[in-house]
């Protein structure tokens, strides 16, 4: 019995495998397809949601920030203000007396300078000097001239305070300084005292002394308003059509960036319909703690009357009775979530409608058209697994060249496109665009393993920039993030191909140099030195330098050269700062 070609059977079993094989697998992938775009369609909602809560989020927190800072400072403010004017006068009173000495009789000389003095006003004629003699004798008080020639030495302040007393005692003890008082404030009928600082300078020729003051509130006052006027200019989105805004507890709008009809006038007197009550859940967030969250409510249109969904950020100062936030309109949100969702969905019919396509190929092809089908299949998917399989730190790149079907195309350059987003937010940091510290780490164990198989060199270099948190301090943190971030370009350049920089953590930076020794790494760190020294910013009036600390060799661990590095760099701190330690 003439026996069958083994290519009889292996055609049909092809053919018979094949079709039971593919209904299977055509079932299972269409599954797998629609349970994908299920899980995909919700992710891209909570997703979206989450980026336009984020946005709104850092929004407004930016402006809380920026509040409290000036809040903070306010005080310094004042403080720097009526000081530097006094010093101005004491110059002044020092020269006419100085010039007149020895021409004109004491009593002249006295009412040349409190004449000259009486006459100056400041803030919009608010601000004036005074004068007074150690004794508590009034020599000068422009805003009430009858006193002039009394003594005040027992006037008390609103609180009790003897307030000449305690000058008389400072200038006496150092000679100048500064005074807190509580007064009632001029022009408001409440009988509330309101705090005041005085800064006073003594006048030894006569044994004098001088002085001016300002209101905390009023200065208060004057920031809040520079904030509203701040804000009324920002604007955000695309079409600048989002905005910040700021009301008070009561309800009252003080600022935004879009509406300014509506700066003054108060939310609850507002024509609206009874099922547009935002503001009352608006203020209950911001008073009552945490003093911030999200609220999605009805948002009028004053212009037809019309209303619509809004998601709102509020957040609080919640010593000056405000309330901050920010909002993006749902219909556009939920559009853009739909627009997202139709694409996925019609991606989803393509898939089965490609599917269901190669099913009918494949059944009608030849057992070499299967065969040359299911090897550059084969060819394709082990192009994807092998990717997959061999990636570790760092997520590979698919060789779109090597991909034979334009489906398994269209899957490379997406999975080429997410895998080069996802390996700039794992290895690179936000701020400075340098690695990250954990992708540094990484490299670190890597490099070093290769220098001890090579037998070859190896340095590290720490880094850190001297009196960082005085320059945020001081300049705010923004500046501090510029200079961090001038610092970087500074160490990025100077290294250039020689080795990796990393940010550390905070202003600290991690150079790592294969190949190379501790001398010469040492050179590496003098020029990122000197080009650290040469940054100049905008409104800089310090030099921003640093200090770093060298650890060389192989025989330790990544842990232990760290250690070493830290331990130098904290020795050049230590011996002054602006100077690298090996």
């Amino acid at each position: 019995m003439q026996k069958k070609r083994l290519s009889y059977y292996v055609f049909f079993s092809i053919v018979l495998i094949g079709t039971i094989t593919l209904s299977i697998t055509s079932f299972l992938w269409i599954g797998n397809i629609y349970q994908t775009y299920q899980r995909e369609a919700q992710r891209i909602q909570e997703n979206y949601t989450n980026e336009v809560k984020d946005e709104l989020k850092n929004r407004v927190d930016t402006i809380v920030s920026l509040i409290n800072y000036r809040k903070a400072t306010t005080e310094a403010r004042l403080q720097k203000n009526i000081q530097s004017r006094v010093l101005e006068l004491n110059g002044l009173m020092t020269y006419l007396y100085e010039s007149n000495r020895d021409k004109l009789p004491d009593s002249d000389i006295k009412k040349l300078i409190t004449e000259a003095v009486r006459g100056m006003r400041f803030n919009d004629g608010r601000g004036y000097y005074f004068i007074d003699t150690l004794q508590g004798d009034v020599i000068l008080y422009p805003v009430a001239p009858s006193t002039e020639g009394s003594n005040l030495f027992y006037l008390q302040d609103e609180r009790g305070n003897y307030s000449l007393q305690q000058e008389i005692q400072l200038v006496n003890k150092h000679g100048k300084g500064f005074i807190e008082g509580y007064w009632t404030l001029p022009g408001e009928d409440t009988q509330k005292d309101h705090k005041k600082i005085t800064y006073v300078h003594k006048f030894a020729p006569y044994d004098w002394y001088f002085g001016t003051g300002e209101y905390l509130d009023i200065t208060t006052r004057e920031v809040q308003e520079e904030i509203k006027s701040y804000i009324n200019q920002l604007s955000y989105g695309d079409d600048g059509k989002q905005y910040v805004f700021i009301h008070d507890f009561e309800g009252n709008e003080l600022a935004n960036g879009r509406f300014p009809e509506l700066i003054g006038q108060n939310h609850y007197e507002m024509t609206m319909s009874p099922k547009v009550q935002y503001i009352d859940r608006q203020i209950e967030i911001a008073s009552t703690a945490p003093h911030h969250g999200f609220l999605t409510h009805l948002w009028p249109n004053f212009s037809n009357g019309n209303t619509s969904n809004k998601l709102t950020y509020i957040a609080a100062i919640p010593s000056w009775g405000w309330a901050i936030g920010s909002g993006a309109n749902m219909e556009d949100l939920n559009n853009a979530i739909s627009r997202h969702q139709n694409e996925l969905y019609n991606q989803l019919i393509s898939g089965i409608q490609k599917a269901l396509l190669l099913a009918a190929g494949i059944f009608i092809l030849s057992v070499i058209a299967a065969r040359y089908v299911s090897k550059k299949m084969n060819a394709s998917i082990k192009l994807f697994t092998r990717n997959l399989e061999t990636s570790s730190a760092q997520l590979s790149l698919i060789d779109e060249g090597k991909v034979i079907y334009q489906e398994f195309e269209e899957l490379a350059k997406a999975s080429n496109n997410t895998t080069q987003r996802i390996n700039t937010l794992l290895h690179k940091d936000e701020l400075t665009g340098l690695f990250n510290r954990r992708y540094i780490n990484v490299l670190f164990d890597s490099l070093l393993q290769q220098a001890k198989k090579d037998d070859s060199n190896f340095s590290l270099i720490m880094l850190d920039i001297d009196h960082f948190k005085r320059i945020n301090d001081t300049y705010g943190h923004p500046f501090g993030d510029q200079v961090l971030m001038n610092i970087a370009q500074c160490i990025a350049t100077e290294v250039s191909t020689k080795g990796y920089v990393g940010r550390f953590g905070g202003e600290e930076m991690m150079v790592l140099l294969p190949n190379y020794n501790a001398e010469q790494a040492f050179e590496i760190a003098m020029q990122i030195k000197t080009c650290v020294e040469q940054i100049r910013l905008p409104g800089q009036d310090f030099s921003v330098s640093i200090s770093g600390g060298i650890s060389s060799g192989t025989n330790a661990t990544t842990f232990e050269l760290i250690q070493q590095a830290d331990s130098k760099l904290y020795c050049a701190k230590n011996n002054g700062r602006n100077r690298i330690e090996r």
